[in-house]
């Protein structure tokens, strides 16, 4: 505003440069035609542009760290995970008149991510959706991952009809782009504007929408029914200094015996497996941070402290001596060097717990009752069992999640909790409960069985039952 307000011409050339001057950063020194600025006469005239057509630098938001300070002012959007072209979507949408044009071309990340939240809500009070195009992970762009095109209209609050729809369309690897225009007018389909979900805009035809919402309806989130208790696995900061193997774990013990207090069997993402877990011999060296835990040299003087750790733990202390330096430069530390980092739920780990890895296929859960520590790698879910257990593994669970996600079917996301926890969890009888729960029992004797597939069908077809699921609903998660 106080560039095009200015009619000193000196002032008004100085606005100028501190326009240039934070563009520059932005576009990472590209050449950019600013039309705020070239055609401001023009721009006031009409109260915004015709016409905003983009394809904004795709910046991860930790490249961005230095301007965060300067975005968050300044953007309605702001969230400081947001990868730098969502700011280009609210600017792009301000620069118009009502009734002006939008079309981008962008990551889709924001329909379903935490940090595209607020654009979506920004954009849902702002805009009339005209056509998004969903490509998904085919390969239709080099310079872009998951993209996505965007046609929007800006409009006032008030001219804002509950009832407008819009095309859409997800597009499916295998037509060629020569075909684009052929494509879309036979597969995209209408939406109600006012159906796109807050958590995430997912674009689905009626069939699987409204097959959502039942899913929704006859159960309890995942989130509520486990009261919020899901938990990342440990982060150390330096796996070499506290994962180690059975040899270095009865070396360390035979050194000294007080080593085994703290040598806790731990899993790796790698070792979960569908139903069970396949612990592999790794150990963690669990010497809590400070801040959980009082030790012996809780609350002294780093160097007065060492000389107690080392006493009280004298063979562990003399093998993280090689990672010393490591130790110390880590981020993830506890009050000591030698400590882990804060954790408020160590407790949880030794609980009977589902496991699943944080990057999956969304049908890899598995049962841990033995009180295994995990790593970054996994997210556990203490104090569930069996009955959960089959549903987190079954067709119609890894449907619902791939259709949250977007990721098709087969694909790998991450399993990140706002989606977990959508997960409906149905209400059922004791009967049927006890039925699956007896089913699962008789995979776990042995997962490798040659009648574990046959098992896993029966479980599908009891948790269709569970949902209420007609024949046409099946078909729809079974993609017939």
């Amino acid at each position: 505003p106080q560039f095009f307000n200015e009619s000193d011409r000196t002032k008004k050339a100085d606005f100028k440069q501190q326009i240039e001057d934070l563009i520059h950063p932005l576009t990472k020194g590209r050449e950019v035609f600013d039309f705020e600025i070239y055609f401001s006469e023009v721009f006031h005239a009409k109260g915004g542009f015709d016409v905003v057509v983009g394809n904004p630098p795709y910046v991860r938001h930790e490249e961005i760290k230095d301007l965060k300070p300067l975005l968050k002012p300044r953007y309605e959007c702001f969230t400081g995970t947001a990868d730098l072209f969502t700011y280009f979507y609210e600017r792009g949408i301000k620069l118009l008149h009502n009734g002006g044009q939008f079309a981008f071309i962008t990551s889709n990340k924001w329909y379903r991510s935490g940090y595209g939240e607020k654009l979506r809500g920004w954009l849902a009070k702002q805009t009339r959706i005209h056509q998004l195009i969903d490509f998904g992970d085919a390969p239709v762009f080099e310079a872009i991952a998951y993209p996505t095109i965007v046609l929007l209209e800006r409009v006032a609050k008030k001219d804002l009809h509950s009832d407008s729809s819009f095309r859409a369309l997800t597009w499916k690897p295998g037509p060629l782009l020569a075909d684009f225009v052929s494509v879309v007018r036979r597969d995209s389909f209408e939406i109600p504007q006012r159906s796109l979900d807050p958590t995430g805009w997912r674009l689905e035809g009626t069939a699987k929408r409204h097959l959502l919402e039942k899913l929704r309806a006859a159960g309890t989130p995942l989130g509520e029914y486990c009261k919020g208790r899901f938990y990342r696995g440990i982060l150390t900061g330096l796996n070499d200094a506290f994962v180690v193997d059975r040899a270095t774990r009865d070396r360390l013990i035979t050194e000294h015996p007080s080593s085994a207090g703290v040598l806790k069997p731990f899993l790796r993402g790698r070792d979960v497996k569908k139903w069970q877990v396949n612990f592999a011999d790794q150990y963690l060296i669990k010497i809590e941070s400070s801040e959980n835990k009082k030790h012996p040299w809780s609350g002294k003087l780093e160097k007065d402290a060492e000389s107690v750790y080392a006493a009280t733990y004298p063979a562990i202390h003399a093998f993280h001596q090689q990672f010393r330096l490591g130790l110390i430069k880590r981020a993830d530390k506890g009050k000591y060097f030698w400590e882990l980092r804060s954790c408020a739920y160590w407790q949880e780990f030794e609980q009977p717990k589902i496991v699943y890895q944080v990057i999956n296929r969304t049908d890899v859960y598995a049962l841990d009752e033995s009180g295994l520590y995990t790593n970054d790698k996994t997210y556990i879910l203490p104090g569930l069992g069996y009955f959960v257990l089959a549903l987190m593994n079954c067709s119609l669970v890894t449907w619902f999640l791939h259709s949250l996600s977007g990721v098709p079917t087969g694909g790998f996301f991450n399993t990140n909790m706002p989606i977990m926890k959508q997960i409906p969890i149905p209400f059922t009888s004791k009967i049927d409960k006890i039925a699956i729960e007896t089913l699962v029992q008789r995979i776990l004797e042995n997962p490798k069985a040659a009648n574990v597939a046959d098992v896993e069908t029966e479980i599908n077809e009891r948790v269709y039952r569970l949902y209420g699921l007609t024949r046409d609903e099946i078909a729809v998660i079974q993609n017939i």
